[in-house]
Parts: structure tokens; sequence; C-alpha cells
């Protein structure tokens, strides 16, 4: 009981989702955060998510660069003007001087001249490619694994009800150390939950040399989530014998699990409300009361713990926010590519409150055209073809699944190379190997060095077959004349 999922590769929530009716579908590809549960196979193939979404990605054509388009045209236009300056060239000569074969040699001799055949080997395939990310005007990214970490991190604690608050950066004092011990009580002591790591990680970095850290005390019994209380709750016996058990849940399963008044429900409801308007996935941490019986022999087999955890009598500590954090690079790095003009838009399968905090921590606009969150892997698909048809040039940036198709259809497609799946890797024209978003902005810096480089590359190519072309119209005498 109490299933909860990773979907992130597939739909790019970064949070876990939980399965807590019969009948659920649970998509192919998805991981076991925590919990369990029993499924039933009811698709396989084409007909699962990451079938569907590799049929979509193999109906997807790259399209070509901007400057190989561009390049098409100038050689379909100096083939035009090639053609018909050497028709030209052949019937003149030959008309006047009655030597067809010199004639059709020196017309041959003119479309050698025009035609400059280094333009191929100018344009390689990655050349190309960086080119196309110097001259983006779009640069449509991620938001999990490419704005942010991809690792929940605690961001904020509070005690209630006190409301003292403590943030990530600050010095974690005594007041706080009790809050976390909690937490991590009501946590597995090999953490397999992004977020029961994250408390693990804060509290090893806090309570490393803490009377608060327990890794002795034996876990006596776990309740877990259940579809009708999101709780946790884990009962533990300390050095003394004593029956210490803590819980972590949702908010307002804790105020039920807690026996709270509808006031202080309410009260706890907005602290932990103000919490999640910052983007934050909110936890409340609840204490069971003292009064447990005494063993002072440890060896003895005491009382059996109860069947039910609402058998136990709690009370509200505190509640922790975390988040995936923002890379540190970010705002600077989306500064800079705005000051160059480039149009930055993130695209996130999380939900609008996430993605509005994470927009304002990276000084991204919060309007409807530069933030797009709930969305599908086929809606970012059509979101990068809608502005490939506005002329807009795009660069996608993505380490999932999902982001597969969307890589692919883009002009230019950036995949994280640490953290990014191997399909996302297979999908994109380039790869980050350090998945720093800062990288990326350099990336295009240098592209737009390598785009000017390739027009001053072309226009010397052509220039020096100009009079290469002018000599052989240069007039010869006509024998016999």
């Amino acid at each position: 009981m109490g299933l909860w999922l990773d979907a992130s590769l597939l739909t790019g929530e970064s949070l876990p989702v939980a399965v807590d009716r019969p009948g659920q579908l649970i998509r192919a590809g998805s991981l076991v955060a925590s919990g369990r549960g029993l499924a039933e196979v009811v698709a396989v193939g084409e007909s699962t998510e990451l079938g569907r979404l590799g049929c979509s990605l193999a109906s997807i054509t790259p399209p070509a660069t901007r400057l190989q388009r561009h390049t098409r045209r100038l050689t379909a236009r100096l083939t035009g003007v090639a053609l018909g300056l050497c028709a030209t060239l052949a019937v003149l000569q030959g008309s006047l001087s009655g030597d067809w074969s010199r004639a059709l040699l020196a017309a041959l001799a003119l479309a050698l001249a025009v035609l400059p055949n280094e333009i191929p080997v100018v344009l390689a395939r990655w050349p190309a490619a960086v080119e196309s990310l110097g001259s983006a005007t779009v640069l449509a990214v991620d938001k999990t694994g490419t704005l942010t970490e991809n690792r929940m991190a605690v961001q904020q604690l509070m005690l209630w009800p006190a409301g003292a608050l403590w943030q990530v950066g600050q010095p974690l004092g005594e007041t706080w150390h009790r809050l976390l011990e909690l937490a991590l009580l009501a946590s597995r002591h090999d953490p397999v939950d992004a977020m029961e790591q994250a408390i693990a990680r804060l509290a090893q970095a806090e309570l490393h040399h803490s009377e608060h850290l327990h890794p002795d005390w034996p876990l006596l019994r776990e309740y877990p989530l259940t579809p009708d209380l999101l709780v946790v709750s884990q009962l533990w016996r300390d050095d003394d014998g004593r029956w210490q058990i803590a819980a972590k849940g949702a908010p307002e399963a804790i105020a039920r699990l807690c026996h709270l008044p509808p006031d202080r429900a309410d009260a706890l409801a907005e602290a932990a409300a103000g919490l999640a308007s910052q983007g934050l996935r909110v936890l409340a941490v609840a204490s069971g009361l003292d009064g447990a019986p005494r063993h002072p022999d440890r060896t003895a087999p005491g009382p059996q713990p109860p069947e039910a955890v609402h058998d136990y009598l709690f009370e509200p500590i505190g509640l922790v926010g975390l988040a995936d954090p923002l890379r540190p690079d970010v705002p600077a790095a989306i500064a800079r590519a705005r000051e160059a003009g480039m149009r930055v838009v993130m695209i996130t399968g999380d939900a609008p409150e996430t993605a509005r905090a994470i927009a304002d921590q990276a000084g991204l606009p919060v309007d409807p055209l530069s933030v797009f969150a709930r969305v599908l892997p086929q809606q970012k698909l059509a979101i990068v073809q809608t502005l490939q048809a506005a002329g807009e040039v795009v660069a996608m940036t993505g380490d999932g699944v999902n982001d597969a198709p969307a890589l692919r259809a883009a002009d230019i497609g950036v995949a994280m190379g640490q953290r990014g799946t191997a399909v996302a890797r297979e999908a994109a024209d380039l790869v980050l190997l350090n998945d720093d978003f800062g990288s990326l902005v350099e990336a295009i810096a240098l592209g737009r060095r390598i785009d000017d480089n390739l027009h001053r590359a072309l226009g010397y190519t052509l220039a020096i077959h100009l009079p290469i072309a002018a000599v052989s119209l240069l007039p010869r005498p006509v024998p016999g004349l």
C-alpha cells in the first residue's frame, strides 16, 4: 500500500505521484519512489506511453539548419546563373568561331569557376549544428534537470504553531534540531524516496555531531501511507527502552492524525499554503506524545505496538518545505541570453505553482508565452513546431524520454550528458557533458562566432572565384579574324 511513482522521465513532473485508487493507470517507464503495490499489465509495446513516444520520434524528420537552408538557396541561384552564363558563352563563342568543342570547354570552365565546390566542405554536419545554435532566436528549456539540479533539497523549516522560519543558507540552530530529528525518524534509514534523501542529507550535514541522530535505535513498526491517510509513521525504541514515534505527511493528513480542532487545522493549512505558494513541496511533521511504558530491560518482550496509527496520540511540530533547487548559474545565464536578444521559454510538466516559483528565481517573465506548465510530451513537440512556424529558430534542451520528440524536431536539440537519458542524447544534435546551463549559453555565444566565421568563409570562397569567372569571360582572338 501507499505506492508513489516517479514519472519524471515521461511527464517531466519532478515530484512523485500517488497511486491511491484501484484501477489507476500506471505508465510503463515509471519508477517506484516508495511503497508497494500490485499492478496488472494492460498494454505493451507501441500501446504504452514509451511506445507512443518511440513512434512519434521515428516519424519526425529533423529540419535543416538555417545556414543549410540559406546555402541551398544560394547554390540554386548560382546554379541558375552559371547555366545561363554557360549557355550564353557556348552559343556566342561557338557561333563566332565555329569551334563548338572549344566553346563547350570554355562554358565548362566558366561553370567550375562560378560554382564553388568548397561549400559542402565548409558546411560539414556538426559545424552546421553549432552554427544553428548560434543563430537560435528562441531557447526552449526543460525545467527539471536543466534549470534545476533534479535533486530534492530541504529549502525551509517552520516550527508550528510558533511560526519561526529557517531558510537554506542560514545556520541551523538548536531550535530546529527537534523538528529535523522527527522528520528523520519518520523516514527510512536507507531512504530511496527523493524527499527522504533530502531530509537525510540535511540531517547528516547539520546533526552529525548531535545526539539527535539515532543509528542504533531499533525500528519496532512502520505505519505506511494509506489512501485515506497520506502519512508515514515509524515507531522506534530509544536507548532507555521507551517508544518514540514520529510521523510526516501531507499537512491536512497530519491535522487529522493529531485530531486538531477546525481552527487549528485551518491555521496549519494556511501555514503550509504559504510555503507551497513558493513552489515548495510541503510535509508536516508530528511527534507521538510521551506515555509509552518504560522497559529498562531492552531484551524484555514488553507490550506489542498497536495495529492502527490512530491508537497513538500525536501533536504537530512543524513543516518541512522541499524543492528541486535552481542551478546557481541559471539567473546570470538567462540574463545574458536575454541581453543578447534571445527569448527564453520554460516548458515543464510540473505544476503551475512550481513553474512560477522557478521562473521567478531564474529571472524569467511569468507570462503565457514564456512559461508553460503541465505540458505533455506531444504538447512540447507542438510548442516547438508552432515557434518554428512563426519563423523562430528554436534551440530545445531536455534530458528525459518525454523530451525526445521535441529535441528531434527543434532546429538544434541539446541533451544533458550526465543526467540525460540515452533516448534524449540520441535524439539531440549536441550533448552538454557537464549539464551546466551556463555552458549552454557559452555554446550559443561560440555558435554565433562560428556563424560569423562560416559566413566569412562562404564570402571568401565566392570572392576568390569571381576573378576566375571574369578571366574565363575575357574575349579571346578568333582564328581567321
